[in-house]
């Protein structure tokens, strides 16, 4: 999904939406200097070892991997999905738009609009209001099933997964390839944890692009002749890419990629997230004239199974398709305010609109808040870094099985350490602006299951206690409600504080009125 503005000489309006947006930037991960994601995350950090690798950040040395967890036996099927509907854009009304004119732009009828955002003719129009209006994407994409979600991830598939002896076996170009003292093996795994991204869908695509993988380069890049040449930028602009199209299609805000010539074409409705999002990346090296023919000639599953043999895999989804029981992360409803709705976990374009945002009851600014943050769940600690906290809450100390918990913005409390088990409603730590970027202290928490950012809303919505998250606007980042279920008591999330909003209602007394 795409936002968009009507041409005009609105540019006053435009700083003041560029002003708002900084505002809402409460969890995006800190740029790195180089322009890409800063790594954020090991799978695990219990028994870690000094790495000796060079100035690219690399995981730690040694990995927990539980011997007992099998993998799955699943057939590489397509992601169930219930009968499309189109994704449409998303359109913020400015100052001094109309109903008519919006709609004339988009090609609709003012009744047509009204209908699709249920407004009633005559509503005022707020600037700054998301509208969805009709999308302008005419091309079309061939219906493919290219891959399994859960081999884009980096899950289950991974358990026994040895990269790096897997390319010293290959004996290719990659086996030779350093950077400074960084293998292409460690090169690779860093971006692979970077983002959650599987390596086998890296290595087919360099094998299908640049021939990096078993012989000789075929090129002198392993992907795309559009920036630098070294492995580290284009391992890292992949595993974007691939990141990128598998949640914009796993979360349903995004069912379209950007070609070679930047013209948008639309996936078919169908499509999986594990293969939307290597469309995303092969729509974006290849040229607009050549794509159609590479998707359907069975290239890409060749070279995965000249590479890995055959393609297995499935779903990344809990078996009873339900999230265990979580608690809200504060004590007793204590009067937080819901801040953010759904949004990236790290990330909105390269993760799982996975994350939701709560503000302590009094305004800080940046200070760390007196009003503690708790588990919402119990579980052992297995990485953590300034201002971010993972917690697993199977215990075995991988966050490619199971469920695990991300929180971020924690000034961490001091019994808080790598290998500690944590227990449900035990302080953290207490909001903050450590850790990515932050306009105000508040918390920022995410799910993951099997390595894959589990979404806010859909199938397995986030539910805290009686509070289960509902989508907003979908494709609008932050946009979302809390809705309670024994009553329907509804939050609406907001960058603010206002009591009849979003605040958290107070507890009754017992015993009063």
């Amino acid at each position: 999904m795409t936002e968009l503005m009507l041409p005009s000489n609105r540019w006053p309006w435009c700083l003041l939406w560029l002003v708002a947006a900084v505002a809402l930037s409460a969890c995006r991960p800190t740029p790195a200097a180089s322009g890409q994601a800063t790594p954020h995350v090991v799978i695990s950090q219990l028994q870690a070892t000094q790495s000796t690798a060079t100035a690219l950040p690399s995981a730690t040395a040694s990995v927990v991997v539980p011997t007992a967890t099998p993998r799955p036996t699943a057939t590489p099927t397509p992601t169930p999905m219930p009968t499309a509907t189109p994704v449409h854009d998303v359109y913020v009304v400015g100052r001094g738009d109309t109903l008519g004119g919006i709609a004339n732009a988009y090609g609709m009828t003012v009744d047509e609009l009204t209908a699709l955002n249920t407004l009633r003719f005559g509503d005022w129009l707020p600037a700054g209001e998301p509208l969805y209006v009709n999308s302008l994407i005419e091309r079309q994409l061939p219906d493919v099933i290219l891959i399994p979600d859960s081999q884009v991830v980096l899950g289950l598939e991974y358990l026994d997964f040895d990269l790096a002896g897997y390319i010293q076996r290959s004996g290719g170009h990659l086996s030779q390839y350093t950077e400074g003292e960084a293998s292409a093996a460690e090169i690779i795994q860093a971006a692979s944890e970077r983002y959650f991204i599987g390596p086998r869908p890296l290595l087919a695509a360099m094998e299908l692009l640049g021939g990096w993988v078993i012989g000789g380069p075929d090129q002198a890049y392993a992907y795309t002749a559009a920036g630098p040449l070294t492995l580290s930028w284009q391992v890292d602009y992949a595993a974007r890419k691939l990141a990128e199209g598998y949640y914009g299609q796993l979360d349903g805000r995004r069912d379209w990629v950007v070609m070679n010539s930047g013209v948008r074409a639309r996936m078919a409705p169908d499509t999986n997230p594990g293969t939307a999002a290597v469309l995303n990346l092969l729509a974006a090296v290849t040229p607009d004239a050549e794509l159609e023919a590479l998707l359907t000639s069975g290239r890409l599953a060749a070279s995965y199974e000249r590479l890995f043999g055959e393609m297995t895999g499935g779903v990344v989804m809990p078996p009873n398709g339900k999230q265990p029981s979580l608690a809200l992360p504060f004590q007793e409803q204590a009067l937080w305010y819901f801040s953010g709705g759904p949004h990236g976990g790290y990330g909105d374009r390269t993760s799982g609109w996975a994350a939701i945002d709560f503000a302590p009851p009094v305004a800080a600014g940046c200070w760390v808040s007196p009003y503690a943050v708790r588990a919402i769940a119990s579980g052992i600690v297995v990485s953590i870094k300034p201002g971010e906290l993972w917690i697993d809450m199977d215990g075995d100390g991988d966050l490619r099985t199971g469920w695990a918990i991300f929180y971020m913005h924690l000034d961490l409390d001091e019994a808080i350490e790598v290998g500690a088990w944590v227990e449900t409603g035990q302080i953290l730590g207490w909001p903050s602006c450590l850790g990515g970027i932050s306009s105000g202290a508040h918390v920022h928490i995410a799910r993951m299951y099997d390595g894959q950012w589990m979404p806010a809303t859909g199938d397995v919505p986030f539910q805290l206690d009686d509070w289960v998250v509902e989508h907003g606007v979908i494709g609008a980042s932050y946009s979302g409600m809390l809705v309670k279920q024994s009553n329907h008591d509804r939050l609406d999330a907001c960058d603010c504080r206002v009591a009849s909003r979003n605040r958290f209602p107070e507890r009754p007394r017992l015993g009063g009125p």
